[in-house]
């Protein structure tokens, strides 16, 4: 069976294109493989700075000329990821095609058996998750403050699939303006759109995807409580149409690691991403250094970081969102934990609820289960771990401590904590109304959802705590000692001599997601992703 092999990139570090392209050259057949055609999308010496994808085509001629399968083109930045993909596949001349971002660890050599299913009459084999992003309707605001209600349809996934090459699938993005005149009664069973837009008309050609996709449509409009004026295609929306209804659509097993934070909006996860790889990359990379391939390796190899030492302990306050902490030990299963050890401290009342919720967290099994008195402190309960020795049964030195509402999204969650307790002795990871570099101006905090604090801050800063809360007379008022806790606990620990500062990179929405102070930003199933890896035909 030939392949060819199609690489775009653009932005990414130059770093992942060589892990991409590296580990798929130590783990192939190439007697199996035509070519491998990398797509460098991005400006050229007449409209903007191309050293980047300068440095991506030496690396990649570098390899050609050492007799591998790789064909550079080079394709201008304002055609994006759909027309670097759309013009390297008028060059494929094989059968089949796959389809591989520039941040795609291939793990073994067990993906190519897995191409066999084509000759049971798949037209595409998709590594999960099948949907690159569900249906969803939202209301983007510009620069000039204008509103536009975008509907974004779904899009299946290119980030390590292949395609039957006869089925001349479409990867094109593209958006139209819907007028009012084009909508038709939302009740209709017959169509979605009327056929005036002519992209809308292709898309939903096939009437029971039309249907689904009406029947889905209208419950996103009756959420945002007005109708879609802009409709967006992302690259991959056409080839969904196209699968959406077919039975010959298969699935890659695990054969390939993606790093999701390529793909993030936030630039700072890119070099976070190249500079602490995960266990899969320091995996790629210690077999690479023992291969002839490794001579092309541009960079040095990463040293990795020992937190062994540490004597971690996690601590997850909740209250009544015992679904949220579903979510949050799902992927605590999961997790780097360092070493570390897990609490869950659990405020609670003499309700029902609070009874049948402090049996679900055993049923949950964290390895220590606090049951203490609501008193509305988010915080209190860290000063009080000082002194409840039967609580825990280790002498930790560390302690990252959450908030119910604030919920990891990657594996190594706890990594920039960690790293910048190394550093200071006390560290925040959502940032207050202050810049991250304003650390020194008065009245700076960091939100209380999330820090990582040495257990010497607390046994410093504790006598301060509790006497300036007494100060303001007999009454205190509900969660007084976490309000001041959070927002002078920065200034405690500086007059005591510590250390302090932000996580380096901002840990909410980006390791994790405080989901009940920005709510604006709906990242629900991007934990439903990490947690369960793809998505069924029947949930987009």
């Amino acid at each position: 069976m030939s392949l060819t092999v199609i690489i775009p990139t653009n932005d990414a570090p130059i770093q992942t294109l060589e892990w991409s392209i590296l580990s798929l050259l130590m783990n192939s057949n190439l007697d199996n493989i035509q070519e491998i055609i990398v797509s460098i999308n991005g400006p050229d010496n007449r409209t903007g700075n191309s050293s980047l994808q300068d440095q991506k085509e030496l690396f990649c001629k570098k390899l050609a000329n050492a007799g591998y399968p790789i064909t550079v083109l080079r394709t201008w930045s304002r055609i994006g990821f759909s027309g670097a993909v759309q013009s390297a596949l008028s060059f494929v001349k094989t059968e089949y095609y796959l389809l591989m971002h520039d941040d795609v660890i291939v793990l073994n050599k067990d993906w190519q058996k897995e191409l066999d299913q084509f000759e049971n009459g798949a037209d595409a084999i998709i590594h999960a998750p099948v949907f690159s992003n569900k249906l969803k309707t939202a209301v983007l605001t510009n620069s000039y403050k204008e509103t536009t209600t975008v509907t974004f349809l779904p899009a299946i996934n290119s980030s390590f699939s292949a395609f039957r090459t006869s089925c001349n699938f479409n990867w094109s993005d593209y958006y139209c303006w819907i007028k009012e005149s084009d909508y038709v009664d939302l009740e209709s069973t017959n169509s979605f759109y009327k056929n005036k837009t002519k992209a809308v008309s292709l898309l939903f050609r096939k009437e029971t995807f039309a249907d689904d996709i009406k029947d889905r449509t209208k419950l996103e409009l009756n959420r945002v409580k007005t109708r879609p004026e802009l409709v967006q295609y992302n690259s991959g929306s056409w080839v969904a149409n196209d699968l959406i209804n077919s039975n010959r659509v298969f699935c890659f097993s695990k054969v390939v690691h993606h790093l999701e934070g390529m793909n993030n909006k936030f630039k700072e996860v890119k070099k976070y991403e190249v500079d602490n790889p995960d266990q899969f990359v320091c995996g790629f990379l210690n077999d690479l250094k023992n291969h002839d391939l490794f001579k092309f390796y541009d960079f040095s190899l990463p040293k990795e970081k020992d937190f062994s030492s540490n004597k971690l302990l996690v601590c997850v306050l909740v209250y009544k969102r015992i679904e949220n902490l579903k979510k949050w030990m799902d992927i605590w299963k999961k997790a780097n934990k360092f070493g570390g050890k897990l609490l869950v401290v659990q405020n609670a009342d003499n309700s029902i609820d609070c009874k049948e919720i402090s049996k679900q967290i055993d049923i949950l099994q964290p390895d220590y289960h606090w049951v203490r008195k609501n008193d509305n402190e988010s915080m209190k309960h860290i000063f009080e771990l000082l002194i409840r020795k039967d609580i825990v049964d280790f002498d930790w030195d560390k302690i990252v401590f959450f908030t119910d509402d604030c919920i990891p999204l990657r594996e190594d969650f706890l990594m920039p904590f960690l790293d910048a307790l190394e550093d200071v002795s006390l560290t925040g990871g959502v940032l207050s109304s202050f810049k991250r570099d304003e650390i020194d101006k008065e009245g700076y905090f960091q939100r209380s959802v999330c820090l990582g604090i040495k257990k010497e801050v607390l046994l410093r800063v504790r006598h301060k705590a509790y006497r300036r809360i007494k100060m303001r007379g007999d009454f205190i008022q509900p969660s007084l000692f976490s309000t001041n806790c959070e927002r002078f606990i920065w200034n405690w620990a500086k007059e005591e001599g510590f250390e302090v500062g932000p996580t380096r990179y901002e840990w909410s929405k980006i390791f994790g997601w405080d989901c009940d102070h920005q709510k604006i930003d709906d990242l629900w199933d991007k934990i439903d992703l990490n947690l369960y890896g793809k998505y069924n035909f029947n949930d987009f």
